[in-house]
């Protein structure tokens, strides 16, 4: 329908997910005029890697990806990328990382791994969950970073929203259970000259994920256009 796309937008899954579950959002984008880039992070569908750092080196993969793009010529115009969850925390890595990255599009993402391990492992595993301290799983997450090299203190999503002059819209439910509204709240306030904070009432995780309303959607094509058409000008 379009010769020439107005854009380009990464699409990420959740954990635990791959590209091919977010159809949706892509087919969307695709509708409205952008080149939409399915992938599979690192460990998940067909991407290789066993080992997850939660966000740094995968926005170095995808800081890849985008090379990959521009030389088959397949990242015309502003590039953006849209997250779900995990997804989402990594889209702000990437755009803390890569400056080709002009609008960013997160949905329930966590500001930090010290906060989210402990409360997702308790909420989705209940019962093993509670058998484990705070103690052990920060210890736990010190291991992971050791044998991941990163840090988790320092490389945070808080810590890349601060650094990335791209314009992101947090998107998350109010009663989300999974990873709870306050961290989006905590990366609004990291970066309040360059972010915007849409809070859905009563959206829990999975609900937001599959946006029976439409207005996930609805925002963020909107966001997309606002602002990767003032950078294309």
């Amino acid at each position: 329908q379009y010769e020439t796309p107005k854009g380009t937008i990464l699409i990420l899954h959740g954990i635990l997910a791959r590209g091919m579950w977010m159809m949706p959002p892509a087919e969307l984008f695709a509708r409205s005029g952008y080149r939409a880039v399915l992938v599979d992070l690192r460990g998940h569908g067909r991407s290789s890697g066993d080992r997850l750092t939660f966000g740094k080196q995968e926005a170095r993969d995808l800081s890849q990806v985008i090379d990959a793009l521009e030389r088959r010529g397949l990242a015309e115009g502003p590039v953006g990328v849209y997250g779900i969850s995990y997804g989402a925390a990594t889209s702000i890595h990437l755009a803390g990382l890569d400056r080709r990255i002009k609008a960013v599009v997160a949905v329930a993402p966590f500001s930090t791994i010290r906060d989210e391990i402990p409360h997702f492992s308790r909420v989705m595993v209940p019962g093993v969950g509670w058998m484990l301290t705070d103690e052990h799983y920060q210890r736990v997450i010190d291991e992971a970073g050791r044998q991941a090299d990163f840090d988790p203190d320092r490389d945070t999503t808080v810590e890349s929203i601060k650094r990335t002059d791209a314009r992101v819209l947090l998107i998350h439910g109010t009663n989300d259970w999974v990873v709870p509204h306050k961290h989006s709240i905590r990366l609004h306030e990291a970066a309040p000259d360059r972010s915007e904070l849409l809070s859905v009432p009563w959206y829990g995780h999975t609900v937001i994920w599959t946006d029976p309303t439409g207005v996930v959607a609805l925002r963020a094509r909107n966001w997309f256009d606002r602002w990767m058409d003032d950078a294309a000008e």
